[in-house]
């Protein structure tokens, strides 16, 4: 029965010891969504979307886009479509999309999903000519101008015409 007895400090130090087992020295640190692609309520309500780009030497770089029709402009210039299916979530919050840059749709995660690479090539098309196509203003003359003018007459009517100045 002796035998069992033990000091307290030795209690403490096999208890210590244990405890100290459990833990791990190296810590973890976790993946943080990029500030570039990090869209919040405002735009995301205004159909604003982040985007992992993968080029053609994988690398990989994040922005932020906003959708209109299901068709979106990257910073490169390229046009891409997207209907819904695509779109990822960093921690339930941030909507991603992950687009190769020579591809026309983003990944899709969805395995059997068994859809090719044209089905948003009509999308891509009508957004690139309302682009294109410049909407003419109105007239070349702006309103302040035809004012000017108008006192301009008045002024020489009244003055050589009529004789009231």
């Amino acid at each position: 029965m002796d035998e069992d007895k033990k000091s307290l400090t030795e209690e403490i130090k096999e208890i210590k010891d244990a405890l100290s087992l459990g833990k791990s020295k190296t810590k973890v640190n976790k993946l943080r969504f990029p500030v570039r692609a990090k869209v919040k309520r405002n735009k995301l309500k205004k159909g604003w979307i982040g985007i992992m780009r993968i080029g053609e030497n994988q690398n990989v770089s994040f922005e932020k886009v906003q959708i209109e029709g299901g068709t979106y402009n990257t910073s490169d210039g390229t046009y891409h479509t997207s209907d819904g299916r695509e779109i990822l979530f960093f921690n339930g919050k941030f909507p991603l999309l992950v687009q190769e840059e020579k591809k026309i749709n983003p990944y899709n995660f969805k395995f059997n999903d068994g859809h090719h690479e044209t089905y948003g090539q009509k999308n891509i098309m009508a957004t690139m000519l309302r682009d294109t196509i410049k909407v003419k203003k109105g007239g070349s003359l702006s309103p302040i101008i035809i004012v000017v003018v108008i006192i301009a007459i008045g002024y020489v009517l009244g003055k050589y015409v009529f004789k009231l100045f």
